[in-house]
């Protein structure tokens, strides 16, 4: 009996067409930095007394 074939290297070995999604999303990963944007630490202060994000300046 011959090797069984999963549906997942079904579905990729049959793929043709690119979609939208899959040309936006690599044209986004040529695009943006994601090395220093994912370093990057964000702060997000909050105000004490209520729990919100303190306003900035």
């Amino acid at each position: 009996m011959g090797e069984q074939r999963r549906f997942a290297s079904v579905a990729c070995s049959r793929k043709g067409k690119v979609t939208r999604r899959e040309r936006f999303l690599a044209e986004m990963d040529a695009v943006i930095p994601w090395k220093p944007l994912l370093g990057m630490k964000l702060h997000v202060g909050t105000d004490c007394k209520t729990g919100r994000v303190a306003p900035a300046g």
